[in-house]
């Protein structure tokens, strides 16, 4: 992504548990080790709870001079179906990201 200029991307399927804490942890590692500064919002179904590999789920990531735009960001708490960030524009001006499946 970094090759390309993508600052701001979505995933669907990341395959991952966030309810492991080493999960968040190793993709927060390789977000800083790609990026100076990133904020990624991770998002599976809290139904099934039992590995840290687990079918479904979104992400968000925005990186770069983004990172500081961002003044929200979440996810589907039940079903991992969407994350989302908000990012403040121009004035008063506020835009919306979604990754869903």
């Amino acid at each position: 992504m970094k090759q390309k200029e993508v600052d701001i991307f979505g995933l669907a399927e990341i395959g991952i548990n966030p309810q492991y804490p080493q999960a968040t942890e190793e993709v927060s590692q390789i977000a800083r080790h790609t990026w100076t500064h990133a904020v990624t919002t991770l998002t599976n179904t809290r139904l099934e709870q039992r590995e840290l590999s687990q079918r479904g789920g979104t992400s968000m990531t925005t990186t770069g001079q983004w990172v500081s735009r961002v003044v929200e960001h979440g996810m589907d708490k039940k079903l991992g179906r969407w994350t989302y960030h908000v990012l403040c524009g121009r004035g008063s001006h506020h835009i919306v990201f979604v990754s869903a499946y």
